[in-house]
């Protein structure tokens, strides 16, 4: 499995993406082809984190992009210090889920 990019988060939790979850997100996102480097400035310097209202191990990197007018969201799953990056979306508005840290 070849990791694409490994980043400490706020949290210094280590989230990588692998080439895998890159091509599911592409694939599913295409807006977002070429927006890898986004995907790695949201994880290491988001504006919001929430939890997942459904799962506590799911945590949602949000950070506003303003060519887009809509936020990037990288979602990453959380095993101890380690975090898999699930997916990544474009979205208008941050979705419900505990906040637990926010950019000052």
């Amino acid at each position: 499995m070849k990791i694409i990019f490994k980043v400490k988060t706020v949290f210094e939790k280590k989230v990588s993406l692998t080439e895998e979850r890159l091509n599911h997100i592409l694939f599913k996102h295409p807006e977002l082809i070429g927006k890898t480097e986004k995907i790695r400035d949201t994880l290491i310097s988001p504006g919001v984190i929430r939890k997942s209202q459904y799962n506590s191990r799911i945590w949602l990197f949000y950070k506003f992009n303003r060519g887009m007018k809509k936020y990037l969201t990288v979602v990453v799953k959380l095993i101890d210090s380690q975090g898999f990056l699930v997916t990544a979306y474009v979205t208008d508005r941050i979705k419900l889920g505990e906040e637990i840290w926010k950019e000052k």
